[in-house]
């Protein structure tokens, strides 16, 4: 049993992207943060259909998984590679390359058929976008959860 956090990254913090805001998931196991996170875009914002159950952290971190690094880390790194997919939506090549797919793993297909609103806002910075018509929030960090979100 885990945890999906509902992600919204307002389009104003794209520099080439300004089509849409981008919605993603987040999907954390009990083994998190020693166990690296999923991430699953939710948004289609390019012609060729990228919301198949790719995990895109390592693209987005450019790097390895590492438990010192946060949720926040990857939400103030999606951006830029939202941006590298806009720029590049018509190269087949890196879009096959783009993220991985997990051998074995069992995926809900409501989870790429269902894009619900975010649970998930940002309360210190321009990063994520609004919480979509939801006004009750309880504070969490520097985060606020919404209600529903676990």
């Amino acid at each position: 049993m885990g945890c999906t956090i509902h992600i919204t990254i307002s389009k104003n913090n794209f520099k080439e992207m300004k089509k849409k805001d981008v919605d993603m998931d987040v999907v954390l196991t009990q083994k998190y943060p020693f166990q690296s996170p999923r991430i699953f875009l939710r948004t289609n914002f390019i012609d060729t259909e990228i919301i198949d159950g790719r995990d895109l952290l390592l693209s987005i971190l450019e790097d390895e998984w590492v438990p010192s690094k946060t949720i926040h880390d990857i939400v103030l790194a999606a951006p830029k590679l939202i941006d590298t997919i806009y720029k590049k939506a018509r190269d087949g090549m890196y879009l096959k390359d783009l993220g991985c797919f997990h051998l074995g793993d069992l995926y809900d297909p409501e989870l790429f058929l269902n894009h619900s609103k975010p649970l998930l806002t940002h309360s210190n910075h321009k990063m994520l976008g609004a919480s979509r018509g939801r006004t009750k929030t309880q504070s969490n960090g520097r985060y606020r959860l919404l209600p529903g979100a676990v």
